[in-house]
């Protein structure tokens, strides 16, 4: 029985990744049909027009078959209809580019309905240090944090591979913590993200042929937060267990802000400040850059399933780690990057 699920599950894998696979190839052979393309600028890092509606091929993946692992109960209804509005605003933006206020509209109204669906940060746990949130501020958070996931992820959508790549290693991270929890449904949720977003990237690795655009990058960022609320929810892990798996984007997205807010630039414009850009401006160049970032990620992934198996006493030489790591990364790149 056992096997005929496991059979069963590596056939839906097989498919997300080739309907992917096949779609990206498709929008590219034909990028004609839709017609939009990224056009190289002074904020871009690419220099030919490239098509960016792959993340069409992702998302058509991604709800055609977690639906067919996943019953679609009030949970995964709230989901679903989640990433259907964040991907509908967001490929209309890729096409006609929307006003801000639109998007973050939609974007609020995606964030109520994981609220809707039970989602919502009561708590957080850090090594044993649990901050807890009175109701209203509580539902503040949530979305709050929700919006600033599907926004952050778009906003590193920089490079090529970078995106994609960071999906695969991320939800396969969840995956994992899910197999050792013994929550086999929802490991299965995220190796249809994995899958999925292996088979775009294929094509989106440097010297990517297809970007995935706003309705690729914001649809993940918003599954990187459905995802971890549910692991949560669910008691499968900490939420701050999923902070640190997508840490290289939280990190790089946020202190960029920061950094950006403090000298009064517009932080709604596009810019290419993100400290992977800043490695590729210097020479490191796309494909060297985008593999440091995978490394990054990787140590990430390490650091969040020992936090996520270690006792409380434990987890706070890890964080310990974590953050002298982060730190020390920071400080090299504004070291080796001071003039861009």
């Amino acid at each position: 029985m056992l096997s005929d699920l496991m059979l069963n599950m590596f056939l839906l894998l097989i498919l997300s990744f080739l309907t992917t696979l096949l779609g990206s190839y498709y929008l590219i052979r034909y990028k004609n049909l839709v017609g939009v393309f990224a056009v190289p600028n002074d904020r871009t890092l690419h220099e030919m027009p490239t098509p960016r509606t792959g993340g069409v091929a992702i998302v058509f993946s991604i709800i055609l078959y977690a639906s067919f692992i996943y019953p679609i109960d009030n949970i995964f209804m709230f989901i679903l209809l989640g990433l259907a509005l964040v991907a509908f605003i967001s490929f209309i933006d890729d096409i006609y580019t929307i006003s801000p206020l639109i998007r973050l509209i939609i974007h609020v109204l995606a964030s109520f309905l994981l609220i809707k669906a039970g989602f919502r940060i009561d708590s957080i746990d850090v090594a044993g240090y649990v901050i807890s949130f009175p109701e209203i501020l509580s539902i503040l958070v949530t979305v709050l944090s929700i919006i600033w996931l599907i926004n952050l992820y778009n906003f590193m959508d920089g490079i090529d591979g970078i995106a994609a790549g960071i999906a695969v290693i991320g939800f396969g991270t969840f995956a994992v913590m899910a197999y050792i929890a013994g929550n086999i449904d929802y490991m299965a949720v995220c190796l249809v993200l994995v899958s999925a977003s292996l088979g775009f990237l294929i094509f989106n690795f440097p010297p990517a042929k297809i970007f995935m655009g706003d309705i690729g990058a914001s649809s993940l960022g918003f599954l990187v937060a459905a995802m971890s609320l549910w692991a949560d929810k669910e008691n499968i892990f900490p939420i701050f267990a999923s902070i640190i798996v997508f840490s290289p984007f939280i990190i790089d997205a946020t202190v960029t802000i920061i950094l950006r807010l403090m000298r009064k630039e517009r932080v709604w414009k596009a810019h290419n400040k993100h400290y992977y850009q800043r490695l590729v401006k210097i020479g490191l160049g796309h494909k060297n850059t985008v593999l440091c970032e995978y490394g990054l990620m990787l140590i990430s992934a390490i650091i969040a399933v020992a936090y996520f198996l270690a006792d409380d006493n434990n987890r706070i030489y890890l964080l310990i780690t974590y953050i002298a790591l982060y730190s020390g990364l920071i400080y090299w790149v504004h070291r080796i990057t001071v003039n861009e």
